[in-house]
């Protein structure tokens, strides 16, 4: 379960979220929808523990992480599988290196951690280019692997910043699949994206930040 209250952030003097309270329920998956500068990413930031908010508080599964002790950052964090669009690939990993690497740092076992590699690039139509390194592949590609990268780890909660940005329309119906098979076992998902009428066609409820507002939730809707 995700809470937050009374949420504020500032970029210098400007309030890019002021008195957010938002409450996603455990297992569930929604879209966070705005345009840029609405805060959408900043949230998820917050959340993901790469911003430290002006005030309120951000509680997830009972933990409030804007208090949290050092001492249980990795252990929170390995929770998470986050995605945002400056996130890179290890450009002298191969493509199977790059999933696998990743659920070795989430504690798994390196035979487990391979196996689940391959069923990643399989799904993804690239088990012939598990050799193959970051810079061999289309950006496309990459796109794909970056989500997988996070989704494989089968993290309780999946932060995604803008990860249909750059697809092509049969990838972005991939990437659509692979978050819902995700949230079927389990994850809570969560996207952040400006594309509002796709997130409104996928069915999945969408909260709407509104710039004009200060970042406020101003709509909350189910398609």
């Amino acid at each position: 379960m995700i809470i937050t209250l009374d949420l504020c952030l500032r970029t210098g003097d400007h309030e890019l979220i002021d008195g957010l309270n938002l409450h996603i329920e455990k297992g569930e998956f929604v879209f966070v929808c705005g345009q840029a500068g609405s805060g959408k990413t900043s949230l998820l930031r917050i959340l993901s523990l790469q911003q430290s908010p002006a005030g309120g508080r951000v509680i997830v599964d009972g933990i409030d992480v804007t208090r949290i002790s050092r001492h249980r950052v990795p252990e929170y964090l390995r929770r998470l599988g986050v995605i945002f669009p400056d996130d890179a690939l290890l450009p002298r990993r191969t493509l199977a290196e790059n999933i696998a690497f990743s659920l070795e740092l989430a504690g798994w076992r390196s035979a487990d951690a391979k196996k689940e590699t391959i069923v990643y690039l399989r799904e993804l139509g690239l088990p012939g280019k598990a050799s193959l390194f970051p810079n061999s592949v289309s950006e496309n590609e990459r796109q794909m692997l970056k989500i997988c990268r996070a989704l494989a780890r089968r993290p309780a909660i999946v932060l995604a910043d803008e990860p249909y940005e750059g697809l092509d329309r049969q990838s972005i119906e991939k990437a659509m699949e692979l978050f819902k098979n995700a949230n079927l076992r389990g994850s809570t998902v969560v996207i952040a994206t400006h594309h509002a009428e796709f997130a409104r066609q996928s069915g999945k409820r969408v909260i709407a930040l509104d710039r004009s507002s200060l970042g406020r939730m101003t709509k909350t809707t189910a398609a």
